[in-house]
């Protein structure tokens, strides 16, 4: 079991450090707000942020972390930097999606020797395609090869994707039997538990006022929005699960509950996990007080990180 935290390409030595301290035996390396490739044209490398991720790997080496790489986000997803969206013009562009292809060329060649302190390829962040289903399908397939053909044996990390037609709209986790997995000896799929997002996100976006988890059905509720991914696992007892994010925004003076549930249900299914974020984004900050998005002095006594320590203990 791999538990830890997601984070930015900023993180510290001491930061690394200090989460070892807790248990965290993994990282998920984000590309949202800093990017490993520019959005615009002519759709340069960051090279200085390919520097960065060096570091981040090397030190995570010598903690003895694991590391996930996730670009996050690429040319053509207009509609954020943290999330795709059936509207990005990503998804019926060719040439964007050879962006893709290639920018997991180049960090294929560049990490294809790193290793175990890699855990995996996390190949895009929350796809959701429109009209065609098969569209997330055939860009897996097409990354798996090439990746494969450049003699790289990292496991492959896939997002179940979303689905949205005329009249219809269906979340990631629930469409997750839409996802054809390439034929592939080291695939991991990776959900991301929001749901429900009005609970998760409250306060931070502005029409989310706070609302109790009781309101939106508790523990029960939450389990059964996971249930798709436990029968998805069933059909593909050999594929592992790892919950790339899950978080509930610090506004909601009763988020630890849900924290709490969520996590056990993971720990019964033995599904790794990476908890959205650390000293990253101060909505998420697991070191800092409940009942405020709103910055506030970090502690180790704060009540979430000292819920999670007790899990991270397990790594111990």
């Amino acid at each position: 079991m791999l538990r830890g935290f997601n984070v930015t390409s900023r993180i510290t030595e001491q930061d690394i450090k200090d989460m070892k301290a807790y248990g965290a035996n993994i990282v998920r390396v984000v590309y949202g707000y800093y990017k490993l490739i520019s959005k615009t044209s002519p759709y340069n490398y960051n090279e200085a942020e390919f520097e960065n991720l060096d570091r981040v790997i090397d030190l995570c080496e010598k903690y003895g972390v694991k590391v996930v790489i996730n670009p996050h986000t690429v040319p053509g997803l207009e509609s954020s930097d943290y999330t795709c969206s059936p509207y990005d013009p990503f998804w019926t562009s060719d040439e964007y999606q050879d962006i893709l292809a290639d920018l997991w060329k180049k960090i294929s060649d560049r990490y294809k020797s790193r290793g175990g302190v890699i855990f995996g390829y996390d190949l895009l962040n929350e796809p959701f395609v429109p009209n065609d289903q098969e569209i997330w399908n055939r860009i897996v397939a097409r990354l798996t090869k090439l990746i494969r053909d450049n003699g790289d044996k990292h496991p492959l990390i896939i997002e179940p994707h979303g689905y949205q037609a005329p009249g219809v709209w269906i979340e990631r986790v629930a469409n997750i039997a839409a996802l054809k997995l390439p034929v592939d000896d080291s695939i991991i799929v990776s959900p991301h538990i929001y749901d429900p997002l009005k609970y998760t996100h409250q306060e931070v976006i502005a029409s989310y006022p706070e609302i109790a988890y009781s309101a939106v059905g508790g523990k029960t509720a939450l389990e059964n929005s996971m249930k798709p991914i436990v029968d998805f696992q069933k059909a593909h007892p050999n594929v592992r699960v790892f919950i790339g994010e899950f978080a509930v925004a610090r506004s909601a003076t009763d988020g630890d509950q849900f924290i709490k549930d969520a996590i056990d249900f993971f720990e019964k299914n033995k599904w790794h996990w990476t908890i959205h974020s650390f000293r990253e984004a101060y909505p998420w900050d697991v070191e800092m007080p409940l009942g405020t998005n709103d910055m506030k002095p970090r502690s180790s006594a704060a009540s979430r990180i000292t819920l999670l320590k007790k899990y991270f203990e397990k790594n111990k």
